[in-house]
């Protein structure tokens, strides 16, 4: 039994740790930096008493944002905070996440990471969240937004921008 739980330790130590670029092929995933994180929005919604027009209005979808002429539109939040930020796109890419989250969130965690095994850059958020009282249709719409280095052209059809998840 001790040989089995050494066994299973060390392949997960293998898996899930790595020391550098070199190792990409023994890890998982491997973590990169995000260089800002700009400000959450988010917006409660009652999902119930929505009609369907109206519930077309909080898309869910991802975006990578190359130059300024790459910006989506929003109509719920607007993007005026992120581009006054005015930021490098010959140094930056600008990752956006709306997502629709059940119940009302209390905090987020942001990773930017590369998923060895599917050959995809990833861009996850995990949420934690309270429920509403007053619904149990409540959900948040939220808008996540983040700035890492520069993603070259021919590897932008690799990056996937995840649904949410709870811990």
């Amino acid at each position: 039994m001790k040989k089995l739980l050494f066994f299973i330790v060390a392949a997960m130590s293998l898996l899930t740790s790595c020391g550098g670029k070199d190792d990409d092929q023994l890890c998982l995933y491997t973590r990169y930096d995000i260089v800002s994180e700009f400000e959450p929005k988010s917006k409660t919604l009652y999902w119930g008493d929505m009609t369907p027009e109206e519930r077309r209005l909080y898309p869910r979808d991802g975006f990578v944002v190359n130059s300024r002429a790459d910006f989506p539109r929003d109509i719920v939040f607007g993007l005026e905070d992120i581009k006054s930020a005015d930021i490098d796109f010959s140094q930056y890419t600008l990752l956006i996440q709306y997502v629709l989250v059940p119940g009302y969130v209390q905090s987020h965690n942001m990773l930017w990471q590369k998923n060895n095994a599917d050959n995809k850059f990833e861009f996850v958020t995990w949420f934690k969240t309270s429920d509403l009282q007053e619904s149990s249709d409540a959900f948040t719409y939220y808008r996540a937004a983040i700035l890492v280095k520069k993603i070259p052209a021919q590897q932008l059809s690799l990056i996937h921008i995840s649904e949410p998840t709870r811990p």
